[in-house]
């Protein structure tokens, strides 16, 4: 989780863009395109060269991944994202919640099969699913996400996480992790979201 400021930074908008604003969303059933289906490693997140991601990794990130989708595109749960998307006080906030909801899902079912997931994959299938959120919820007309959007939501998928799972983040990394943030854009952030 010492990475958590460098992913957020890469998250952060700068006029360009998003993965998540690709035409052609996913449709129920489908997989993501293989571009999106890599864990990116230590030196990716930081803008570097490609590191060290072992095969576990990337198999726990891909199962993780196929997981969630499974969860968002087919059945009851599937129907209970969709609210969730629909429910939130704006796009952001919806995916954040949703976001939560899945990866907890996620993490619980990888915690049961005796094989937790590790604070790297969670982080990156956590971005993942909140990028394929904003893909179905421009898919179900609930909206379109723009730079701003996609920032917000990590962010406040973040948050949640730690509210909900506190034992398992490195709190002082977290908290360096928002301040590293500059002070106006996490106020107007917040304030955007209904926070402070």
């Amino acid at each position: 989780m010492a990475l958590i400021a460098d992913r957020m930074e890469a998250q952060r908008p700068q006029g360009q863009p998003g993965a998540q604003q690709q035409p052609g969303a996913q449709q129920q059933g489908q997989q993501p395109p293989a571009d999106r289906q890599a864990l990116p490693s230590e030196g990716e997140a930081q803008g570097g060269e490609e590191g060290g991601v072992t095969p576990e990794e990337q198999a726990a990130y891909d199962s993780a991944v196929n997981h969630a989708m499974t969860m968002m595109y087919d059945g009851q749960t599937a129907q209970q994202v969709l609210k969730v998307l629909q429910g939130g006080e704006n796009l952001a906030e919806g995916v954040a919640q949703a976001a939560v909801m899945i990866l907890s899902r996620v993490y619980d079912s990888s915690r049961q099969q005796g094989q937790p997931l590790s604070d790297d994959v969670l982080m990156a299938a956590g971005e993942e699913i909140v990028g394929l959120l904003f893909e179905l919820a421009e898919a179900a007309n609930i909206g379109t996400a723009t730079d701003d959007d996609v920032f917000m939501a990590t962010t406040r998928a973040l948050q949640l996480w730690a509210e909900a799972h506190p034992d398992m983040l490195d709190q002082e990394g977290m908290q360096q992790s928002m301040q590293a943030l500059p002070k106006d854009e996490m106020t107007a952030m917040l304030q955007q979201m209904g926070g402070e």
